[in-house]
């Protein structure tokens, strides 16, 4: 699988539970991405339970019991069932992993930078650009040009091709 295969599929996991929306702007997708990046690591422990579950108690009858069938038009045993969808979660967990390593991976490089700490306060601590100021003992426009900069570098690691389509290539 190429790069740009593990990239689309990210984009495309991310965009499915809303930690990104599917806009033109890779800036604020890498915004949206850091204000949820606990909320998607705190996804995987969610994801475990919902496998330790379906494995546990099985599919969830509810009114009358429903045929699933899938596009072959074929009726899905209760196991077959459980087994796809337990499949599903471990792909999505695999995925939020890659995601979050990619995140931490860029975070890290990051950590060299004068004016990092601006991404932990904004995005993690969720500080005002005042109370950043007040902390780095610099003026607001420095904080909001930085964080700017910081994020720019970011959304070129995290979306290439978005990146490049917004260039216009």
């Amino acid at each position: 699988m190429t790069e740009t295969e593990v990239v689309k599929i990210v984009v495309s996991e991310l965009v499915e539970r809303n930690l990104i929306h599917k806009v033109e702007s890779s800036y604020k997708n890498t915004e949206y991405l850091l204000s949820n990046f606990d909320i998607l690591k705190k996804s995987i422990n969610d994801m475990k339970l919902q496998i330790e579950d379906l494995k546990t108690y099985g599919i969830r009858k509810s009114g009358k019991a429903a045929v699933v069938v899938n596009e072959n038009n074929m009726k899905l045993d209760p196991d077959t069932i459980i087994d796809t969808r337990i499949n599903e979660l471990k792909q999505s967990i695999h995925r939020t992993k890659a995601v979050i390593n990619m995140v931490n991976s860029i975070l890290q490089d990051l950590k060299k930078d004068k004016y990092y700490l601006i991404l932990e306060l904004k995005y993690f601590d969720k500080k005002t650009y005042e109370e950043i100021a007040e902390i780095m003992q610099c003026d607001i426009s420095t904080v909001s040009r930085n964080k700017n900069r910081l994020i720019n570098i970011m959304k070129i690691r995290l979306f290439p091709n978005n990146f490049i389509n917004e260039l216009g290539y």
